[in-house]
């Protein structure tokens, strides 16, 4: 069993975190909760990436716009292509 690192959003902070399964991206130090808590305040409360950029910075953890933007895109090609095309 393989241990992966990866940054997940919990409540009101994101922290990284050591745990035995990461079901976000592949390769991605992304979790799930992490990339639909981004994509959630960036469609639905319309904050964009580099406020979140900051906010991110005030909890200790340094995540880029460009790694947020990715994630998000991945996730859309990965999972929500599937819904669209059904």
């Amino acid at each position: 069993m393989t241990i992966n690192e990866f940054v997940e959003f919990v409540g009101i902070t994101a922290s990284a975190l050591r745990h035995y399964d990461n079901k976000g991206i592949a390769g991605s130090l992304a979790s799930s909760s992490l990339v639909s808590h981004i994509a959630v305040q960036k469609y639905m409360n319309a904050m964009p990436l580099y406020r979140m950029e900051k906010g991110f910075a005030y909890d200790g953890v340094t995540i880029s716009r460009q790694n947020m933007a990715n994630w998000v895109i991945a996730c859309s090609l990965n999972y929500l292509v599937a819904i669209i095309c059904f």
